[in-house]
């Protein structure tokens, strides 16, 4: 919070214009979509086999449910990054990237 407050009061002092938003990474992590993270990683020009690496390890993840002691059939997960992954905060802020490319795009209107 101090280093937060610390880069607010230096752009401020200088008449900058200082725009925030703060996300919770657990959640968060839990709502990206696996095929608009997929394209994005395509129009990023990632290497393809990069790429076919990433959607082989999302495209594989299944859940089984239990309730009141019987467990249910698997489901496939189509969103959510993997947390605790050594590549989810990067994938994450690719994926993230997009939408502070588009909010800064709609703050010049």
């Amino acid at each position: 919070m101090f280093v937060l407050k610390q880069t607010v009061d230096y752009f401020v002092s200088r008449g900058s214009t200082v725009y925030m938003a703060a996300v919770g990474a657990q959640k968060a992590f839990d709502r990206v979509n696996h095929v608009k993270l997929f394209n994005i990683l395509i129009r990023r020009k990632f290497t393809v086999n990069f790429v076919k690496i990433i959607v082989n390890w999302y495209t594989n993840i299944y859940s089984i449910f239990r309730w009141n002691g019987v467990m249910w059939d698997c489901v496939a997960l189509c969103s959510g990054i993997r947390q605790g992954g050594i590549l989810s905060p990067v994938l994450f802020n690719i994926y993230v990237d997009v939408a502070s490319v588009y909010y800064s795009w709609m703050l010049c209107w």
